[in-house]
């Protein structure tokens, strides 16, 4: 699933993305090598980052909670 994205921690062509998740308004991915999963949608809570608002991303942003 290559993207791009004028997002500093966007995806990018060359990105091995090797899991994707999709849910009602949002897709969840995560690449080969990354310790933080990349997120597409709404989030109406949290996307795994701690801050519990509304937001709307309509590229792949990596700034979500390590994962372990």
């Amino acid at each position: 699933m290559p993207g791009n994205s004028t997002n500093a921690n966007g995806m990018k062509v060359t990105d091995e993305i090797i899991m994707v998740e999709t849910g009602y308004e949002f897709s969840v991915n995560y690449q080969k090598g990354s310790d933080k999963f990349g997120f597409v949608g709404t989030s109406i809570h949290t996307k795994g980052d701690g801050i519990e608002t509304f937001r709307s991303f309509s590229t792949y942003v990596y700034d979500t909670a390590v994962l372990i």
